[in-house]
């Protein structure tokens, strides 16, 4: 197997068996966090975020902000992603913050696209 396939390859990492499963709605209280599970499928069909009691919500790699707030590109379900945006924005979250680089506020994601599509 060449070098760059063998990096793809998911047959390399070990599995793992989950301590606890985390079901939408759920409260996070009972493990120090004052905050509730948001599925948020999309980037991956199990993919979650949290949204604490003051409204900030985490949402790993469903949105990023590399160079602007976005949709992250690496995805299982665009259709599935734009629900779980939709389901964010809903919430009205104060901050979101990705996975990866700044956080950011709704608003800047919308913007955002909006300038997106006026440039296309």
């Amino acid at each position: 197997m060449s070098g760059v396939m063998k990096l793809l390859s998911l047959s390399d990492y070990e599995r793992f068996t989950p301590d606890i499963y985390l079901e939408d709605n759920q409260d996070l209280s009972a493990y120090g966090l004052d905050a509730h599970v948001i599925h948020t499928p999309g980037h991956s069909n199990e993919s979650i975020s949290t949204r604490t009691k003051d409204g900030n919500v985490f949402c790993g790699d469903l949105l990023t902000n590399t160079n602007t707030p976005a949709k992250n590109t690496l995805i299982q379900n665009a259709d599935v992603l734009d629900a779980s945006v939709e389901k964010l924005r809903a919430l009205a979250p104060s901050t979101i913050y990705p996975g990866h680089e700044k956080p950011f506020s709704m608003e800047q994601l919308t913007n955002a696209r909006a300038s997106y599509y006026q440039k296309g």
